[in-house]
């Protein structure tokens, strides 16, 4: 048995990515393979914590170690690794010949331990094969999923070794394999199977224009569901005019949700810094007779920061938010990140609403420094009690959360105008009369001291310094606490 330390590899590179040209060694492959090849298949025995057995328990560990370090030997090893799964599905790496079990005290769980003892080897050569990424080793591990007849609990690392491979063929098998789930009524099983597997690792480039077919030509609804969130995770180019078409053409409502959902990852996964294509498939989708389908619409505009959106997103607002304030939220968060004049406006105006639920999502949207001083004002007079009394606690932790990131919003406040506004007016509200709002203030204000996000430390400090002599007992003692906390 070669030297336990040298057998002590726990290396997830690819064969190419190697750094230590020693792994891949003639002598270190070898090495591995001659231990494997001498030591299994290993008659089964039963632990009971002696010190024979633990020998037995460490030569099992030493080769499941062996077979994953020969993920190092490039193609080498696909022969032995593909023999070696083969054996491990079928209980021959660890076997039961031989075996004579204790007279009184019979292994119930013998063959479950067996299996066990077996699936280690199982995965460990898959997880090996997946990183070596040959396409050699696609039909054996379909066929290994075809005698296993695609039970789940048995066959997820061969989905996860075919999506790590990520070759034309092996990405083909997985798609085949969620219609047979699909086929058999068993679409709870593709979470934890295929589809996971696919979305682990990034699509190889071969195999982008395939995914699309599933999406473009597939018989099956949830075939082309999951060909869309792939591609939302591909990073390739091709991805996008894929699923912008699927936006405006799919009959399924759950494909186009699928599909919206995963076009702006798409864009991000490509390189973009924010969406570009699909502006104008996106706003007719906020007419889709599919309310969840809508609401995704509404939720993915946010991202193209393009005004021509925010008039379709206030009109949606209007005429379906009697539907739940799931789609208002949604249109309302997308005005937000948008901004301009007619969305600040808009919002401005809601924080007038007899509705709590409205004013608090307005208020959470108007909480980037791109709304303008205008954004600030309205702000604090929402809780002003000057025109009415809105202090509830929720309304009031809504407008202190958005003047604390609009203190800190810089990337659209290159001046610091807004933002320094914004820590003014937190300053300001430590001297409110109501208790609760000097409370909020209070810790808006910390947390952007604490983050190092205020503008005018010095200013901060001494507001957060001279709450500690503020009337309220509760909030001397979180002052107190706050300024335990501060830098010396």
């Amino acid at each position: 048995m070669p030297e336990r330390s040298t057998l002590c590899m726990d290396s997830k590179d690819h064969a190419g990515g190697v750094d230590d040209p020693y792994w891949r060694s003639e002598e270190f492959i070898q090495e591995r393979m001659d231990f494997i090849d001498e030591n299994f298949p290993l008659p089964y025995r039963r632990y009971d914590g002696d010190v024979g057995d633990d020998y037995w328990v460490r030569i099992i560990s030493a080769g499941v170690e062996a077979v994953r370090d020969l993920r190092h030997a490039d193609t080498r090893a696909i022969g032995p690794l593909l023999g070696i799964m083969e054996r491990a599905s079928e209980c021959q790496m660890i076997t039961l010949e031989g075996y004579v079990g204790p007279r009184n005290d019979p292994d119930l769980d013998l063959e479950w331990q067996v299996m066990s003892h077996n699936w280690q080897f199982f995965e460990a050569a898959l997880s090996s094969l997946g990183s070596i990424g040959d396409d050699r080793a696609v039909e054996p591990i379909h066929d290994t999923i075809l005698r296993l007849e695609y039970e789940i609990n048995r066959v997820d690392a061969a989905y996860r070794a075919l999506a790590e491979i990520g070759s034309e063929r092996a990405v083909k098998y997985l798609f085949e394999s969620i219609e047979v789930y699909v086929e058999m009524g068993a679409e709870y099983e593709l979470r934890g199977g295929p589809i996971s597997a696919l979305e682990m690792y990034p699509l190889a480039a071969g195999s982008v224009n395939r995914v699309i077919s599933f999406l473009e030509d597939s018989g099956h609804r949830r075939t082309r569901e999951c060909a869309a969130q792939v591609l939302g995770s591909s990073g390739d180019p091709r991805s996008i005019p894929a699923l912008v078409d699927a936006i405006a053409r799919e009959s399924e409502r759950e494909v186009r949700h699928s599909a919206i959902n995963a076009l702006e990852r798409a864009h991000r996964n490509v390189g973009y810094d924010a969406p570009v294509f699909g502006l104008d498939e996106l706003i007719d989708a906020l007419d889709d007779p599919e309310i969840y389908v809508c609401i995704e619409a509404a939720d993915s505009l946010g991202y193209y920061w393009d005004e021509k959106a925010v008039e379709p997103l206030i009109n949606l607002y209007r005429s379906r938010y009697q539907w739940g304030t799931q789609t208002g939220n949604s249109c309302l968060r997308s005005l937000g990140k948008i901004g301009g004049e007619v969305a600040t406006t808009f919002l401005i105006e809601l924080l007038k609403e007899p509705d709590e639920e409205v004013r608090r999502a307005a208020a959470g949207a108007l909480s980037s420094a791109k709304h303008g001083d205008k954004a600030v004002d309205a702000l604090v007079e929402s809780i002003s009690g000057k025109t009415h009394y809105f202090r509830t606690r929720r309304m009031v932790k809504a407008v202190t959360d958005s003047l604390m990131q609009m203190a800190w919003c810089f990337e659209v406040d290159e001046n610091y105008e807004v933002g320094g506004k914004a820590e003014n007016a937190l300053i300001a509200l430590l001297e409110d009369e109501d208790t609760t709002v000097r409370y909020y203030a209070l810790n808006a204000l910390a947390e952007n001291v604490t983050e190092k996000l205020c503008q005018e430390e010095e200013a901060c400090i001494a507001a957060l310094t001279k709450a500690v002599e503020d009337p309220n007992d509760d909030i001397r003692e979180i002052a107190e606490w706050h300024c335990s906390n501060l830098d010396p």
